[in-house]
């Protein structure tokens, strides 16, 4: 991973349970969009 990539997947495993209130579901769909979905959900879909 780049430095981008790791410091976006810092961020949604920190924020990623304010994501069930939507707050964060834009910085959510940016990481769906660069990465797979299962990456995904290991990140910030498997904190909520």
């Amino acid at each position: 991973k780049t430095k981008v990539e790791e410091r976006i997947f810092q961020d949604a495993e920190v924020k990623g349970v304010a994501a069930s209130d939507g707050e964060y579901s834009d910085k959510i769909e940016i990481i769906w969009e660069k990465f797979s979905a299962k990456k995904l959900v290991a990140y910030p879909i498997g904190l909520l």
